[in-house]
């Protein structure tokens, strides 16, 4: 009876340590690889700041895409900043959770290169929007 009881605890140490490394080796990968597109020089490269107002909500974070990718998830009191190549991009933002079923807000620009664009997440009517800042 002990042998048993002992090969099935064996057995599950193993299957359980089995999907560890697996799943270890799994999220490092994940974590090494940086892009699949090629590096640019970073003078052809616009940035885009994205900053979360308060009036969103503490309970909400603010889902920012840029050409329906998404980014990051905006949590209270923070902010993203990123490079993007020249040419027309759409950034959008979206509540998370998204209990309401918000349709994307998105702002759609044309980014040239070395120039900085400003975005603030916000509130209006309900909705999370997103505004282009001067």
């Amino acid at each position: 009876m002990k042998i048993h009881y002992f090969k099935k605890n064996a057995a599950a140490a193993l299957v359980c340590l089995g999907l560890g490394i697996f799943c270890c080796g799994t999220t490092s990968h994940a974590a090494e690889k940086k892009s699949d597109t090629p590096a640019q020089n970073s003078s052809d490269m616009a940035q885009i700041v994205v900053v979360r107002t308060p009036s969103v909500g503490s309970g909400i974070a603010a889902a920012i895409s840029v050409d329906g990718k998404d980014v990051v998830n905006l949590t209270k009191g923070k902010s993203y900043r990123g490079s993007l190549s020249a040419g027309k991009h759409v950034i959008s933002v979206t509540p998370h959770p998204n209990l309401s079923g918000q349709q994307p807000n998105k702002t759609e620009f044309t980014a040239e290169k070395g120039r900085t664009y400003s975005f603030s997440v916000s509130s209006k009517s309900g909705n999370v929007v997103l505004l282009t800042n001067p």
